[in-house]
């Protein structure tokens, strides 16, 4: 058995997209997920399942579907191994911004990783003053002012990179204690 974390993206912004968590660790469990929980209200999900090769990506398509049938919408999903958020944490390249103000550091996954030219072409800097670093397919953003009034928006960095998901720093430290508490 492996421990994963399930992110989904873009649930419980509004009353369209809402998705109750007794039901997100229904379909965790139905899709072969044990000893599910979940933090917050906003799609993350710690959970149990075999290991192997593919089993991230059998597990987000498990839960995907299962998220389609019971709610009629294709919801994104990245499932990330444990090792892997460790990886991530390990190699933040904002570690004082993580310490002083880790909700305005968030990283992001995408539901396909962008490639390297999508990522050369993309400057935030010419949007404000936000930093944008990468680590393995991820994406670190320092937002040193104001997330909400930001110019560098889920919309285009959707557009210029992908679609994605993202965590501020706090989330990911919560997140990794409750992915800890299995080991």
């Amino acid at each position: 058995m492996a421990t994963f974390i399930v992110l989904l993206r873009g649930i419980n912004v509004s009353a369209s997209t809402r998705v109750p968590m007794p039901e997100l660790r229904r379909i965790a469990t139905d899709a072969g997920g044990t000893g599910v929980t979940t933090l917050l209200n906003s799609g993350n999900v710690v959970l149990d399942a075999h290991d192997g090769p593919d089993a991230a990506a059998a597990v987000a398509a498990r839960v995907r579907q299962g998220l389609r049938t019971t709610f009629g919408r294709d919801i994104g999903t990245v499932v990330v191994p444990v090792e892997h958020l460790d990886a991530i944490i390990a190699a933040n390249p904002f570690p004082t911004q993580a310490a002083d103000d880790p909700a305005h550091l968030v990283v992001t996954w995408y539901l396909e990783p962008p490639t390297p030219v999508q990522i050369a072409a993309f400057d935030p800097m010419r949007l404000g003053p936000e930093q944008m670093r990468w680590h393995d397919g991820v994406s670190y953003t320092w937002y040193p002012v104001d997330i909400g009034h930001s110019a560098l928006t889920p919309a285009i960095l959707a557009r210029a990179l992908g679609p994605g998901t993202a965590r501020n720093w706090s989330t990911i430290l919560k997140l990794a204690a409750a992915a800890r508490t299995r080991r």
